[in-house]
């Protein structure tokens, strides 16, 4: 029955999603449209038959790598409430073994998605990149926020613009430097690849995972949490290769 409700809603789902701000989430993560039913979304069969999926449990082995070029700068803080997560719009660029991604957005997923051997954080944050190629290829940058530590003071600017209300844009004026939430050059990171945690769940992602968390209070774990708990469950990593680089700095 809950199948057959999923394919019925389908289209008008699709049709919500197509819209700047849907009036209604075009996915859930409880109830009829939650995760193991995103595949009957239309064009998101990847989600259920997909073959590299994330998030998973993180076992990394020490693997070659070369260092990620991060070219990030300082940029206006304007939250918005998407419906399903909290994203703020940017740009900025890396560069990835010769590849250049472009920065499109930064959002929050609570509690976080990837496990970390046997820790559970608290939230994480993706920096999606795309390349300016067709088919585009993503690379996402991944920040692990853990609630036992002491706030990390440069997402406040993100964290004071978090808005309750569907769909609204928020800003309190301040600015959030990127610059400084990493080197230009990042030698320490955990990679596999794996796809969007979201419908349309599309692989040929790349992780770069940065394994030293950040700090985040309680109250603003909550903020991130207005949603309901907005993480997709763990996906099975089917053998795919897990490295922790610690690459020579040139």
């Amino acid at each position: 029955m809950k199948v057959t409700l999923m394919l019925l809603v389908c289209s008008l789902v699709a049709g919500a999603a197509s819209a700047q701000c849907p009036p209604t989430p075009p996915f859930a993560y409880t109830g009829f449209m939650e995760p193991d039913q995103w595949e009957y979304l239309a064009g998101s069969g990847a989600c259920g038959r997909g073959t590299r999926q994330s998030p998973i449990t993180l076992h990394p082995e020490p693997g070659p790598g070369n260092a990620v070029r991060v070219l990030w700068s300082s940029q206006r803080a304007i939250v918005k409430n998407s419906s399903y997560d909290f994203r703020v719009a940017a740009s900025g660029s890396v560069i990835y073994e010769g590849t250049t991604y472009y920065l499109t957005n930064f959002h929050f997923h609570a509690p976080a998605e990837h496990v970390l051997g046997d820790t559970h954080f608290a939230a994480e944050a993706h920096f999606v990149h795309e390349t300016a190629t067709n088919p585009k290829q993503i690379l996402v940058i991944t920040f692990l926020f853990d609630d036992k530590s002491a706030p990390d003071a440069r997402f406040r600017p993100v964290f004071d613009a978090l808005s309750p209300d569907l769909c609204q844009e928020k800003s309190n004026g301040q600015s959030i430097d990127l610059r400084e939430l990493l080197p230009e050059s990042v030698v320490r990171y955990i990679t596999y690849e794996g796809s969007l945690t979201t419908p349309p769940c599309t692989e040929n992602v790349r992780f770069v995972i940065i394994p030293e968390p950040l700090g985040i209070s309680v109250d603003d774990v909550r903020k991130l949490n207005v949603f309901g708990d907005n993480n997709r469950p763990l996906q099975d990593a089917k053998g795919r290769e897990v490295k922790l680089v610690n690459a020579v700095q040139r």
